[in-house]
């Protein structure tokens, strides 16, 4: 009698995982597109809600606007990757993005973080204020309450670097969505390699 009890509880137990994995694997599946872009080796799949651009510079890989559904606020994720080389290594680059604001770099309270996905070193990097948004040597436009989450990914294949900036909350709202699109690049490489 307690064999049958424990393994009607056991089956319970597992039928319950499987279904919250169909679920789990169900809401990822519908925050994301089919669409995937490779870079640096890396095969990123964008979300739902990002869309396409052309790029407005030969420097950027590839280039999404973001928006809310009132259409009221925006945002762009930018790709760049240039190469086996690090461009110039991890501080400079972050020093690069917060001196694209108006305000000093420690005006911004800037957050850096860093991670380690599957061996594989993630530095993230946070920062709020007035962006001036534009090409390098090129006049700026200030934009004011703007927000930057950006991501430098030391992939084996070269550095590959991605930046969102736009409305605040419009970018913290796909924060997230963000790092797991790093997260299941970087998962998806390894499973290539087995």
């Amino acid at each position: 009698m307690l064999n049958s009890a424990l393994s009607i509880y056991f089956n319970n137990i597992l039928s319950m995982r499987y279904v919250s994995l169909f679920l789990f694997f169900l809401v990822c599946n519908d925050l994301f597109s089919d669409e995937k872009i490779k870079v640096g080796g890396l095969n990123f799949k964008i979300p739902k809600d990002w869309f396409s651009e052309t790029p407005d510079s030969t420097m950027r890989t590839a280039q999404y606007s973001i928006k809310d559904p009132e259409k009221k606020r925006s945002g762009e994720v930018l790709f760049f990757y240039f190469g086996n080389n690090n461009a110039g290594g991890i501080k400079a680059n972050v020093l690069r993005w917060l001196y694209q604001f108006k305000e000093e770099p420690q005006n911004l309270n800037p957050i850096i973080v860093q991670d380690k996905i599957n061996d594989v070193n993630v530095t993230y990097v946070s920062a709020y204020g007035t962006y001036l948004r534009g090409l390098p040597l090129r006049e700026k436009t200030p934009v004011d309450n703007c927000q930057l989450f950006g991501a430098i990914i030391e992939g084996h294949l070269g550095t590959v670097f991605i930046k969102a900036t736009g409305d605040k909350n419009l970018i913290l709202n796909n924060r997230n969505k963000f790092k797991e699109m790093i997260k299941s690049a970087l998962n998806s490489f390894y499973k290539t390699l087995l």
